[in-house]
């Protein structure tokens, strides 16, 4: 398990300046599972999944205690429920996928 600080993309809403994220990864040979308490939108866990060096990755989000949405910043442009319900400013969704990545690299 992993907490990052998602900082400066916090306050789109009355939140604190820094929030931490817990994020878990898990490892079975060349089989990899991330996840993380929000949802997050497709583009962001395709990310994950082709900058992975596992063989095969899951990213499985709203995994202990669903908080809110982490759209990508395509989702952003987009607009719609999720990122009026979303609590963060864009470029959230890349920078938990970036983490994971890290995360993933850490333990191959």
């Amino acid at each position: 398990n992993s907490v990052y600080r998602a900082g400066a993309l916090i306050s789109r809403v009355n939140l604190p300046e820094t929030l931490e994220i817990p994020l878990w990864t898990l490892s079975m040979g060349d089989i990899a599972f991330v996840g993380a308490p929000y949802e997050m939108f497709d583009t962001n866990g395709q990310q994950i999944k082709d900058a992975s060096p596992f063989r095969m990755t899951f990213v499985l989000t709203c995994t202990n205690e669903a908080h809110s949405y982490m759209p990508s910043s395509l989702g952003f442009a987009h607009g719609g429920y999720s990122v009026d319900k979303c609590r963060f400013k864009p470029g959230i969704g890349e920078l938990l996928a970036e983490n994971f990545i890290e995360l993933l690299e850490s333990i191959y």
